[in-house]
């Protein structure tokens, strides 16, 4: 009872108060609006930026296919020279490649004083056989010749080979080596008139040009009837 009471606001006093609330709604959407147009601008700064990196990667594209055209473009042209100097320059014949297992010095020389030798490790090289044998039968007198003939081929050695000591001095000492063991295997030592290799090569493969060392005078016929000699 003793309060006072507040006194009811007047129409002046609310018409102020709305007033002033439509000011500050104003001025926030103003702001808001400011807000959101830079943020509009930053949005095409970045696009522009994004356009401008794209173009740079494209163009980069662009180039590295072009030059990827280029060398597959140069490495075809390689290829079809290649082939054009196959075609203008054919292969050579075998028998050109090969290198005939009679085609040595030592293949011409088998007379009546020549030792043959037969069983001893085919699996090692000509050179290697010949160098051992010629150790071996120095032991006896001096050695002018050892030929081990070979597969023209495969120049694997045929598993005999042809000596000659000078003057045939010595021969009798080397046919002693007859059952002798050389390497673990059992020589067969002998004169080479008495043995079947002196005449012929059993099993013999050989190539076109051995015709030309054995036998010149057979040169000119069939090859099955050449080596059918053989």
């Amino acid at each position: 009872m003793g309060k006072k009471r507040s006194k009811a606001k007047s129409s002046t006093d609310v018409e102020e108060i709305g007033g002033d609330d439509m000011l500050i709604a104003l001025k926030k959407q103003k702001i808001h609006k400011k807000k959101s147009q830079e943020s509009n601008e930053d949005e095409k700064i970045i696009s522009k930026d994004d356009i401008k990196k794209l173009t740079k990667s494209i163009k980069e594209l662009s180039e590295t296919v072009k030059k990827l055209q280029e060398i597959l473009l140069t490495k075809a042209d390689l290829l079809d020279q290649v082939s054009l100097k196959a075609k203008e320059s054919p292969m050579k014949k075998e028998e050109e490649i090969v290198t005939c297992g009679f085609d040595c010095e030592e293949f011409k020389g088998n007379n009546s004083s020549t030792i043959f030798v037969k069983g001893f490790q085919q699996l090692q090289s000509r050179d290697d056989i010949k160098e051992a044998l010629t150790t071996i039968f120095s032991s006896f007198g001096v050695v002018t010749r050892v030929f081990v003939p070979i597969e023209c081929k495969t120049r694997v050695p045929l598993g005999f080979a042809f000596i000659n000591l000078r003057g045939g001095e010595g021969n009798d000492k080397a046919l002693e080596l007859n059952g002798r063991r050389m390497g673990g295997r059992k020589l067969e030592v002998k004169m080479a008139r008495e043995a079947e290799e002196f005449y012929a090569y059993p099993g013999f493969n050989g190539c076109g040009r051995c015709i030309r060392f054995i036998c010149p005078h057979l040169t000119g016929h069939q090859e099955d009837d050449i080596f059918s000699w053989l």
